[in-house]
């Protein structure tokens, strides 16, 4: 559990940058580094968010189950 929420927090931290590059593009002209490392932000973003986010779930799920079935 504790390496899913790393991992989120990285795919979020992924996304937080390419938002900030969006922003700094947009008042430049959108240059070829900064439209890479949007690009870089949302792909690394998905690809670490994704999975993070499901491991989380089923994890909360599993513990929420064991409490119920007193395991």
């Amino acid at each position: 559990m504790r390496t899913a929420r790393l991992v989120q927090r990285l795919g979020y931290g992924a996304y937080l940058v390419a938002t900030v590059a969006f922003f700094v593009g947009l008042a430049r002209g959108f240059p070829p580094g900064v439209v890479r490392v949007i690009e870089i932000g949302l792909v690394g973003g998905s690809i670490l968010l994704a999975p993070a986010i499901l491991v989380a779930y089923m994890a909360k799920a599993a513990e929420r189950d064991d409490l119920e079935h007193g395991r």
